[in-house]
């Protein structure tokens, strides 16, 4: 019998204990799921699990550059996009905030982050599940509109801690690594070294809601 990947201990062990820190804080109030009628809004929503709970993952578009911000064991957070297409990476970072890991590190330890494809249209909401199964294995899974999984997520959603991206700080490590054009290039070519054509992850646009 193949033994399990020796980081997923730490990781599961360091489940449900995640803080909003580096780049994220407790947003304020209520979250909005709901779209302006020129811009499009995609809920990344993760639920609490035991199994890669020390996992983050900052997702950002290889494309564009632009970070929407880091999934964390049980919280959700909404970006808000203009519509077109967009290539998500979920780059895998562990809750430790006070060293910086690459994906050199990542590839290391046999990790994949396969890239997530939106496709999203102005005055619509989409719902996206980030994960962390065995493996480890990191996505950005689209629910389906009257699917089961959206029926189940939907449960979930209102039990999140609702966070927010911080914004840009001198004095914040994490969002200035981010902020780096050669840090996100590495991280957006080991997403795409991670995907293969999994139809999975491609939300179109009459995924939205």
């Amino acid at each position: 019998m193949r033994p399990l990947p020796t980081l997923l201990f730490p990781l599961a062990l360091a489940a449900c204990v995640a803080p909003l820190q580096g780049s994220m804080r407790p947003a304020p109030g209520e979250l909005s799921f709901s779209p302006s009628p020129t811009s499009a809004k995609v809920v990344f929503m993760r639920p609490d699990r035991w199994v890669g709970g020390g996992l983050n993952a900052m997702l950002f578009d290889g494309v564009r550059g632009q970070v929407f911000g880091k999934s964390v064991n049980d919280s959700v957070f909404v970006a808000e996009l203009e519509p077109g297409d967009y290539l998500v990476c979920p780059a895998p970072l562990l809750v430790d905030e006070d060293r910086r890991y690459g994906p050199e590190w990542a590839r290391a330890r046999g990790i994949v982050a396969p890239v997530t494809r939106l496709s999203v249209a102005a005055g619509k909401t989409y719902l996206v599940k980030v994960a962390v199964n065995w493996g480890p294995v990191v996505t950005a899974l689209p629910v389906r509109p009257g699917s089961l999984r959206e029926e189940l997520a939907l449960k979930e959603l209102p039990h999140l801690r609702r966070s927010e991206l911080l914004p840009d700080l001198p004095d914040n490590p994490e969002r200035n690594l981010f902020r780096d054009p050669k840090v996100l290039s590495r991280w957006f070519d080991f997403c795409l070294d991670s995907s293969g054509d999994d139809l999975r992850l491609k939300v179109r646009p009459e995924d939205g809601r």
